[in-house]
């Protein structure tokens, strides 16, 4: 669990990945920011219920929208923080493991504007 390795057959070096452990801060951060954000959305329907009817909830409903928002940015954020993985990968042997014509056909377009006319 603590290292995967790609197995390629070869005499060669293969690619590998190592888990990084030291991210047990983010790990400890999450459930509190997840508790964090449980309790505002608590706070928010409880000041909904609790709001006379005459009031205008556009406004409440503009920073719950918001806050789901950043929840939402926030949960797909920590999925690359939550177990990290540094890889080291040896690409200039890739071609005395594969022949060229086992590469797919790809066409690369690069352009870019200096500025100057």
């Amino acid at each position: 669990m603590g290292r995967c390795i790609v197995i390629v057959y070869t005499r060669f070096p293969v690619p590998t990945c190592k888990v990084v452990y030291r991210a047990y801060f983010n790990r400890l951060f999450a459930p509190t920011y997840f508790s964090a954000v449980a309790a505002l959305f608590y706070h928010h329907t409880l000041l909904r219920h609790l709001s006379s009817p005459l009031r205008r909830h556009h406004p409440h409903l503009l920073l719950i929208l918001a806050d789901v928002i950043f929840a939402l940015i926030w949960l797909t954020n920590q999925t690359f923080r939550y177990r990290p993985l540094i890889s080291r990968e040896f690409i200039e042997n890739v071609e005395k493991v594969a022949r060229p014509d086992d590469f797919p056909a790809m066409d690369v377009f690069i352009g870019f504007n200096s500025g100057a006319d």
